[in-house]
């Protein structure tokens, strides 16, 4: 063990080695084919602004040429870095702010419009319930506020129950024979329903 220590310089740490096994061919294949499966220590030793600048491009969806291009690194070295764990955690801390930043965006867009809506019905309250002012809205403009208020109150608009298809075509051939219907099938689909006194029906 005397070979792992330095020979000059601040002692090092002892380290103690032992076998767990022998590696197989199959330990090979299994590393060269899923090679995202083993992710060593991080190569990065510190995080500068261009690794900043590169974590955020990717956090926003940047595909790797992209953020080559306005990085300045090759989508080579890109794609090796999306492999270091640092950098991975960046760039998840990065996505994690942007998805915060889209909800808080979200939200004041929200409570924007509904501050609008607030003072556009109590405008339209106010105007009602002055003479003056509720004397010069026209008639329709009038009608036209009591049905958006009774929509979303008390009379919300009524929803046409869909129908079934009706045939485009009945035809009645009215004999002495046999007049059970035989239902066929025009070309585009739609169903006709024909009533005759063919003989060649009578049992």
């Amino acid at each position: 063990m005397s070979n792992l220590l330095p020979s000059r310089g601040r002692a090092g740490t002892l380290l103690m080695m032992t076998v767990d096994r022998e590696l197989t061919p199959a330990d090979f294949a299994n590393a060269a084919a899923n090679p995202g499966d083993h992710i060593g220590p991080s190569v990065i030793q510190k995080l500068h602004n261009r690794h900043h600048r590169a974590a955020r491009l990717i956090a926003e969806g940047k595909s790797h040429a992209d953020v080559a291009f306005e990085t300045g690194y090759t989508a080579q070295r890109i794609s090796d870095l999306t492999r270091d764990p640092a950098f991975a955690e960046l760039t998840a801390r990065y996505h994690a702010s942007i998805t915060d930043s889209s909800l808080d965006a979200a939200k004041d867009a929200h409570t924007t419009l509904v501050d609008v809506f607030k003072t556009s019905v109590e405008e339209i309250r106010d105007r009602l319930e002055d003479d003056a002012k509720r004397s010069q809205i026209p008639m329709s403009e009038l009608r036209q506020v009591a049905q958006f208020a009774a929509d979303r109150t008390i009379a919300p608009p009524k929803v046409a129950q869909p129908t079934g298809t009706i045939p485009p075509r009945i035809t009645f051939n009215i004999g002495t024979r046999d007049i059970r219907p035989i239902v066929t099938v025009e070309q585009d689909g739609s169903p006709v329903i024909e009533v005759t006194s063919d003989d060649s029906r009578e049992e």
